[in-house]
């Protein structure tokens, strides 16, 4: 009984073997190849080998229906993988970084491939154009920047094609204004990609440039002593006029620094002269001094200039005159009053700090004849208050480039 007990204990040790030997090809462990050298004979080169991906990115991998050798397989591979996840199809995919092996079992036969999978290199999300808004004069450049915001959050310099409405934009982002006023779009569309983004451009008006003086009233006659206010306007470049600065002189009388003018003793034509202070452009106009005739009568009063445009605090002198029956002018006693500012006993206006259109009244002392002035305050041309950098920060990775640019703001 124990030597049958004893064989019977050594036949039941063999049959695992005896068992393994005749069904080899489904209870071995499926055999590994190193991807990096020549598979074996009998393996399975499955493709495929030494793979590279991106999180999340899929990998399909097929197995071959022969060995090395030659020997062929069939049936449906069976999938393995040592991280991530592969379906019945082969199709693998790692949401994390690593190196990871996949194995295929087909027939009894197997192989295995190496996956390398790695962090997903950050795309990008926008292009942003610096500066965002900009106000220019007619002619001024400017030079754009374009940035890249990458996934990751960080931003790096971008190639991009510059375009513009209004204006013109070189490939690098040199922006030259028109000469139309308006508002416009600076745009800058990724060349690698699809993202975009535009810039505001403000094209202001030019600002005017004085033309010419004239001088009020344009010509008068005057009873011998007698006295006339005189002001000048200037002409301005976009058809405006503008007070200004001038340098009185006079002939056959006397002048004073404010356009007072006092007729001589002796009858006669002169010249009453105004040249623009620290400039050349000048006016005359005629005096002509006579004694009036008997019979004539005032009918009615002239303010000259007849209309002007001030900046807001900015001063004009204003003068009246007497229109008499023959058609002739005289000299005239006048009050003044106005709205928008404040005016001298003398007619010297300062325009306020409210912009507007606005009046100076002039009524002849002692009497109801009167005339008006219209003017026009303006408010004060933008000062400069600070330079702006853009971008403010940014990220560059070593040997990167990035476009600065710089804007001024104004008041």
């Amino acid at each position: 009984m124990q030597r049958y007990g004893s064989k019977s204990r050594l036949l039941l040790s063999l049959v695992p073997a005896l068992l393994c030997l005749s069904a080899s090809c489904t209870l071995q462990e499926p055999r590994v190849i190193d991807p990096l050298d020549p598979p074996d004979a009998d393996s399975l080169a499955i493709t495929p080998q030494n793979a590279t991906a991106v999180v999340g990115e899929s990998i399909a991998f097929t197995a071959p229906d022969a060995t090395v050798n030659g020997s062929p397989v069939s049936g449906a591979a069976e999938w393995t993988a040592s991280g991530g996840s592969i379906n019945d199809n082969g199709v693998f995919v790692s949401p994390a970084v690593g190196v990871f092996t996949v194995g295929a079992l087909r027939s009894g036969h197997s192989g295995r491939s190496k996956v390398t999978v790695t962090a997903a290199a950050p795309g990008v999300t926008a292009v942003t154009v610096t500066p965002s808004a900009v106000t220019l004069q007619p002619g001024q450049v400017l030079t754009f920047g374009a940035t890249a915001i990458l996934s990751n959050g960080s931003t790096v310099s971008t190639a991009v094609t510059w375009s513009a409405t209004g204006g013109s934009i070189t490939g690098a982002g040199l922006y030259t204004a028109g000469s139309t006023a308006g508002s416009f779009r600076v745009i800058a569309l990724e060349q690698v990609g699809t993202h975009a983004d535009t810039a505001t451009v403000t094209i202001s008006s030019a600002t005017p440039t004085l033309q010419a003086i004239v001088v009020s009233p344009g010509s008068i006659s005057l009873a011998p002593g007698a006295a006339q206010q005189f002001s000048a306007v200037g002409s301005l470049s976009d058809g405006t006029t503008a007070g200004v600065l001038v340098n009185w002189s006079a002939t056959g009388g006397t002048i004073s620094a404010g356009g007072l003018y006092s007729a001589g003793s002796t009858s006669g034509t002169f010249r009453v002269i105004a040249v623009q202070q620290g400039g050349t452009r000048a006016d005359t106009v005629t005096v002509t001094v006579v004694t009036p005739p008997g019979g004539t009568t005032l009918t009615g009063v002239e303010v000259s200039p007849a209309s002007v445009t001030l900046g807001t605090g900015g001063t004009q002198q204003f003068s009246a005159i007497g229109r008499m029956s023959d058609t002739s002018t005289t000299s005239v006693r006048v009050t003044w009053s106005d709205t928008g500012g404040a005016i001298s006993a003398g007619g010297l206006y300062t325009a306020g700090s409210t912009a507007g259109a606005f009046r100076v009244i002039a009524v002849r002392q002692g009497d109801t004849k009167a005339d008006t002035s219209a003017v026009t305050i303006t408010a004060p041309a933008p000062t400069l208050t600070a330079v702006e950098l853009t971008p403010a920060s940014v990220t560059v990775a070593a040997g990167a480039t990035q476009q600065f640019t710089a804007v001024g703001r104004l008041s």
